[in-house]
């Protein structure tokens, strides 16, 4: 391909957030991604892989989901908010859902 063709059609990638679905399974697969790999910034995320899309889903909403699981077992969906910004200032809140 042209490189100006490629520069025009170029789109950055941008991380989704499992926070932007509206519904979530709680059975939807997922996988570790290591970014920045070989160099000191390397930091490794978790992903649900949602029709062919990469959601990243934030230890903090496992940590959650983990304690709704204990207080109901047969939970299938949730809901995963966000608020704030940067690294320290973003919190997640789980919403159970029903079917």
């Amino acid at each position: 391909m042209e490189l100006k063709t490629m520069a025009v059609n170029y789109v950055a990638k941008k991380m989704l957030n499992i926070a932007d679905l509206t519904k979530v399974s709680i059975s939807v697969e997922t996988e570790q991604r290591t970014f920045k790999g070989g160099t000191p910034d390397a930091f490794e995320v978790e992903v649900a892989i949602i029709d062919g899309l990469e959601y990243r889903v934030p230890m903090s909403v496992i940590a959650q989901l983990q304690e709704l699981i204990k207080a109901m077992p047969d939970l299938k969906y949730i809901k995963v908010t966000k608020s704030g910004e940067g690294i320290s200032g973003t919190r997640y809140s789980v919403i159970p859902l029903r079917e």
